[in-house]
């Protein structure tokens, strides 16, 4: 990232060979935008009616404008183009994968990309991941190896048994 918040993008296939034409990408969201995309998933249908309706009507305009806007964002080259048609060509399951190290970049909600035959996530699975995730180690460990597990039963279910917690 360079001080204007601008980041390279680089499209690769699996083994990491670079595809496509590279291109900047400055994410597109403010913050107000990141809580008013909370609160429309979050708070929202808790309380459906009067003013909310209409923020809520305003922030579903918003989502296909940002889909649209992200969509345009990373395919405009026609090379990149191609490789989305490439993509969508192949049998499901289809997956696109944003992988970086950006917060900026795993933050955006990919999930709304959006082309002129509409939601890319319902044609292709849409995933995020760390560039270059840190490596696990297994821990060492000593026997008996103690697990707790806790299932939650919500009171109005019909269950008569509250929430259980186990050791194995």
């Amino acid at each position: 990232s360079s001080a204007d918040d601008r980041f390279r993008v680089q499209f690769t296939d699996a083994a990491g060979n670079a595809l496509g034409v590279a291109g900047d990408f400055t994410p597109l969201l403010a913050e107000d935008d990141y809580e008013n995309l909370r609160w429309y998933l979050e708070d929202y249908l808790d309380l459906p009616d009067g003013g909310a309706v209409n923020r809520a009507t305003g922030i579903e305009q918003k989502l296909h404008e940002w889909g649209r806007r992200l969509d345009e964002a990373l395919f405009a080259a026609p090379e990149n183009r191609a490789l989305l048609q490439q993509l969508l060509a192949r049998p499901e399951p289809r997956e696109l994968t944003i992988a970086t190290d950006q917060s900026a970049l795993l933050r955006l909600p990919w999930e709304l990309l959006a082309d002129d035959a509409g939601s890319l996530a319902q044609r292709v699975s849409v995933r995020r991941q760390l560039e270059t995730p840190e490596s696990l180690l297994p821990r060492a460990v000593q026997l008996p190896l103690r697990i707790l597990y806790v299932v939650s039963r919500p009171g109005d279910t019909g269950s008569d048994s509250p929430a259980t917690a186990r050791t194995a």
